[in-house]
């Protein structure tokens, strides 16, 4: 009665431990996969963070070069920057900075009602240091002429190099006093010594100033300043010039001339004077001096002081040169007796290579003899870097023309140049004559410069000769010829003895 449920029972009880065996497998298995997967889950883990780490250090690496090129590039654009407003030479404030600094200023003033100061400033005969010395050493002496600029430490106000030899200087609410003290300044600093490659060098600048309370248009201040620039270079070296009005109407009446003078060649309206030029001895006329004038319509009769430096500045002194030369060889041409002629020649036409064949053209146009024509040149006309205008006195002497150096005394020739070129006649200027009286150097200038001349075999010319005791005194050092208003003016023609015969 009992086995049948006792086996039904171990039944029960062996297919219980079947199921608890089977599953026992299932977790056993389960739990080696698990293991499995849990190991390959962190290898995986594990190179997945090289990985990361991997990129990491490259974002890092990229990271950092993106830095150093970003630093890089506003070190760049940082230097651009500089270069733009900065003098690659002197490393100074450059043009363009003046002009922007010029407005921002102009802007502050108005707003402050202030005044503006620009002064403009160039080296006096810096080019002479570049054809002695060499460009480099132009250059090193702007690097040592920038540097003692800026050691001046003028506070707020500010210094350019414009190019070349130019500097600017800028400011706000000077008086006139304390801007041309500053000038002072900067022309002291700048004339002392320098030493470039064991030389000292000396040099000096001019200064141009304009101050404004009322003008506010910066290339109008800086025209003014450049008028009173140009107005100090020319009345000599290291010379400092505030801006008046006057120059300004200077400058408008010299455009006025300009365009006067240009009418003036195609209306015919300058003429010649003539004035002799006599023995010193006898007194007898030896030549005449062709002067030209200028019959002006509205002016009346302007002396060639009234006009020339324009005429030779626009480039017209060529053609009014050559209308001058003819009139004065066809008029001699016509003279009963044999005077010579003389002829003034400006550095202009000098220096053209085509002057000779007008000079040729016109004598045989007009029939005078080479010979009879005596062309004067100045001292600075002919000594300059050109060869140009020595090569064309040497043809001209060639063909018989006389040669006379004018106003001798007064620039800087040599004796050894003056014999180079063997000049015919030597003119003492007329200041040396004026004074010959009163001063004993003046006379001791006139008694070297006629033994000069004869040592060169020249004639000595003295000009400006108005009485009797210079006439005198010039006759007791041996000068030849005289020349001024003892023997005669200026005359708009000839004396009709002279023209007849």
């Amino acid at each position: 009665m009992f086995a049948p449920s006792l086996n039904k029972d171990v039944n029960s009880i062996n297919n219980a431990n079947q199921k608890i065996q089977t599953l026992y497998y299932i977790y056993s298995a389960t739990s080696v996969l698990l293991i499995i997967l849990s190991a390959i889950l962190g290898v995986l883990i594990f190179y997945q963070n090289r990985n990361i780490l991997r990129a990491h250090l490259q974002v890092k690496s990229l990271a950092e070069e993106l830095q150093k090129s970003k630093e890089k590039l506003q070190m760049q654009n940082a230097k651009l920057e500089y270069d733009v407003y900065h003098d690659s030479l002197t490393e100074m404030n450059n043009r363009q900075l003046f002009w922007s600094d010029l407005n921002k200023t102009i802007e502050r003033a108005e707003k402050n009602h202030d005044s503006v100061t620009v002064m403009l400033f160039d080296l006096d005969r810096f080019k002479e240091v570049n054809d002695t010395y060499g460009h480099d050493a132009g250059d090193m002496l702007l690097r040592q002429i920038s540097d003692r600029l800026v050691s001046m430490s003028l506070t707020s106000d500010t210094l350019y190099r414009l190019g070349g030899d130019e500097f600017a200087f800028l400011s706000s609410g000077l008086t006139e006093s304390h801007a041309v003290s500053r000038a002072q300044k900067i022309c002291e600093f700048i004339s002392q010594p320098y030493t470039i490659y064991n030389t000292i060098i000396n040099i000096t600048t001019c200064v141009g100033i304009v101050i404004s309370d009322t003008e506010r248009r910066s290339d109008y201040l800086y025209k003014f300043a450049d008028l009173a620039l140009y107005e100090a270079k020319g009345e000599g070296s290291g010379k400092i010039k505030v801006f008046r009005q006057r120059m300004l109407e200077k400058l408008q009446e010299s455009r006025t001339l300009e365009h006067d003078m240009a009418l003036a060649i195609v209306n015919k309206e300058f003429v010649v004077y003539y004035q002799p030029i006599v023995d010193s001895f006898s007194q007898e006329i030896y030549s005449y001096e062709a002067l030209i004038r200028w019959l002006h319509p509205l002016k009346g009769l302007l002396s060639p002081d009234n006009f020339i430096p324009v005429a030779e500045k626009t480039g017209m002194i060529n053609e009014m040169g050559k209308a001058v030369l003819e009139i004065a060889c066809r008029e001699a041409a016509c003279w009963a007796i044999p005077a010579k002629i003389s002829v003034n020649v400006s550095p202009v036409q000098l220096s053209s290579k085509a002057f000779v064949g007008i000079v040729l053209s016109i004598l045989k146009e007009t029939g005078l003899p080479a010979d009879r024509l005596e062309l004067e040149v100045t001292e600075s006309s002919i000594f300059t870097e050109s060869t140009t205008p020595m090569n064309t006195l040497n043809k001209l002497r060639a063909m018989g023309v006389k040669i006379s150096i004018d106003d001798f005394g007064t620039g800087y020739s040599s004796l050894s140049r003056l014999s180079r070129l063997a000049f015919d006649k030597i003119k003492i200027d007329k200041s040396f004559v004026h004074s010959i009286s009163t001063q004993e150097d003046a006379l001791n200038i006139i008694k070297l410069i006629t033994g000069m001349a004869k040592s060169l075999n020249m004639k000595a010319v003295a000009e400006g000769v108005e009485t009797q005791e210079q006439l005198k005194s010039l006759q007791a050092l041996g000068c030849d010829f005289a020349q001024g208003y003892l023997f005669g003016k200026p005359q708009p023609c000839i004396d009709e003895k002279i023209r007849n015969g």
